[in-house]
């Protein structure tokens, strides 16, 4: 057996630490960045944030302009000391589960019942249906069941109308009259609602089509989540805009708000610690502290600049959206292209990130959109959507298009696209289909 040595030269890609942490760094939106940069400060010794509160000029110049627009006003105007912030203009809103409690005195309820209403009520979820069942409610509270449906009865008497059911029937049923039309289609037919075989209903029932139609037509009108309108439990998101875009004229503008510049530094305490100490224990800890430092300024100083250069090849891409409104087709390569990045950076670059235009804030991946072949120019995917709604919003009520009819529609208009792309693009819309649309 021979044993040979042979040298070969081969690319491997190795992932450092410092390139893994820039990643993670890139994909932060301004919220989770400044998140980011008050647990490190906390966790890193040579690590600080500015003393002064952080306010940037651009941003604030933004809002200024903005609140003089709106007619934004002083509560008291006569107060010029009176600082004044959004906390100011935020309505705090109110919950179903206060809005039930607050109805709950006039039910009269007095002991072992008002209890139950209490329990009840505490188990009506956000959209107004009861997420127990009333055998379990019973179980826990060691009563009849007959007892508890008595007091869901009582419940479901209070506003909004739908509140207190255990499922989407019995929300529909209590915002109709008994005995009526509608609550007869309810409880027997609405999977056949879902289907729109209102001949088929009317030939059960006896009734004409057209009079099968208007009940229908109540019914889609009903609220199948009462508890919609009020307060969530679940904890709201707030957008910080990475850009604001303005049109002077002819010009765009671009105004990068940076959120993390100058919010993270290394303690000049420290760095002159590491050269006067002779401890050396001291000094590798220290060393070991700044270094990673370091990496984290770089890596925010490396988003910061990423981003910008994202926004501004997008911006420049999309210029007839800015000065006509008309979106037209760019894909991440586009943009990778323009900028000489990779589209996997610029992917997780416009990830969670924002820019504010004509008084709208718009997502960066919003701007992303594949193109379709026009008679003189391609023409972007959300354009032919909207196109189709409008089709299918002018269409015969009586005699819906099919996705071939609309498709021939499209190709009269020189756009290319197939029978299969429409029935796409319909389902993502959430239009129904040909034979749901119909109506009698």
């Amino acid at each position: 057996m021979q044993l040979n040595l042979d040298i070969k030269q081969v690319q491997t890609l190795a992932i450092t630490q410092e390139l893994v942490l820039a990643i993670e760094i890139l994909q932060l939106n301004n919220l989770e960045l400044s998140d980011y940069i008050k647990k490190e400060a906390q966790e890193n010794v040579v690590l600080e944030m500015p003393d002064e509160k952080f306010a940037d000029d651009k941003l604030e110049k933004f809002l200024k302009n903005y609140r003089e627009q709106q007619s934004y006003r002083p509560q008291n105007p006569t107060d010029d000391k009176e600082e004044f912030g959004f906390e100011q203009f935020v309505v705090e809103e109110e919950s179903l589960y206060d809005y039930l409690n607050m109805q709950l005195p006039g039910l009269m309820l007095k002991g072992k019942d008002q209890e139950i209403a209490d329990y009840i009520i505490g188990n009506i979820n956000s959209k107004g249906y009861l997420s127990t069942s009333c055998k379990d409610i019973a179980s826990c509270m060691n009563l009849p069941i007959e007892k508890i449906e008595k007091i869901l009865k009582k419940v479901q008497s209070l506003e909004p109308s739908g509140v207190g059911g255990r499922n989407l029937r019995e929300v529909l049923l209590l915002q109709v009259e008994k005995d009526s039309l509608e609550a007869k289609i309810i409880e027997n037919y609405l999977e056949e609602i879902s289907k729109n075989k209102l001949k088929e209903i009317g030939a059960d029932l006896g009734k004409d089509v057209k009079e099968i139609q208007k009940a229908v037509d109540k019914i889609k009108e009903l609220n199948p989540k009462p508890g919609s309108g009020f307060a969530s439990k679940e904890r709201t998101l707030y957008i910080t805009p990475d850009a604001i875009v303005t049109l002077d004229g002819k010009e765009i503008n671009i105004e990068i708000i940076d959120d993390g510049k100058d919010k993270l530094r290394i303690s000049n305490y420290y760095l002159d610690l590491l050269e006067s100490t002779q401890d050396k224990d001291v000094k590798e800890y220290l060393k070991d502290k700044i270094k990673k430092a370091m990496f984290i300024v770089k890596a925010i100083e490396q988003r910061r600049q990423t981003i910008e250069k994202v926004i501004r090849s997008i911006v420049k891409l999309q210029e007839r959206f800015f000065k006509e409104d008309i979106l037209t087709p760019m894909t991440l390569k586009d943009v990778a292209d323009d900028i000489e990045m990779s589209e996997s950076t610029v992917s997780r670059t416009t990830r969670g990130k924002y820019l504010v235009y004509n008084e709208k804030t718009y997502e960066l991946k919003d701007f992303f959109t594949v193109g379709l072949t026009g008679k003189t120019e391609d023409v972007s995917s959300r354009q032919v959507r909207q196109r189709l709604i409008e089709i299918v919003e002018k269409e015969d009520p009586k005699k819906p298009l099919s996705d071939q009819k609309i498709s021939d529609i499209l190709k009269k208009e020189g756009i290319e696209i197939s029978r299969r792309t429409v029935a796409k693009y319909r389902d993502e819309e959430n239009i129904p289909s040909t034979s749901k649309r119909k109506r009698f």
